[in-house]
């Protein structure tokens, strides 16, 4: 088994299937990055040597993307912006919180 970013990628599935667990990433960033490391959508998760898991680990951090629990931080922190603001939007976020208290 392999963790990644906190989420642990089950050895029998294909790259591309175990990927789409991270939160953050879709399809087209998962083909770029299996590309740009030379790893085929259809390997399993087992195939890949440690190598190849730290040069994905490394390459998922060098390109700045919102993954796992930064995506959570930014999706709160923009929450919170609408709410203050009093946005249609924010408005509609604090009625949906009252009303999951009841």
């Amino acid at each position: 088994m392999v963790q990644i970013f906190g989420k642990v990628l089950s050895n029998k599935k294909r790259v591309d299937t175990a990927l789409k667990n991270i939160s953050g990433l879709n399809n087209h960033q998962i083909e770029k990055v299996c590309n740009e490391l030379n790893i085929g959508l259809d390997c399993k998760i087992t195939d890949l040597s440690q190598s190849h898991i730290i040069k994905l680990l490394k390459l998922l951090e060098r390109n700045n993307l919102l993954i796992e629990t930064s995506l959570k931080k930014d999706t709160q922190a923009n929450s919170k912006r609408l709410i203050e603001i009093k946005s249609h939007r924010g408005l509609r976020f604090v009625r949906k919180r009252s009303s999951s208290k009841r």
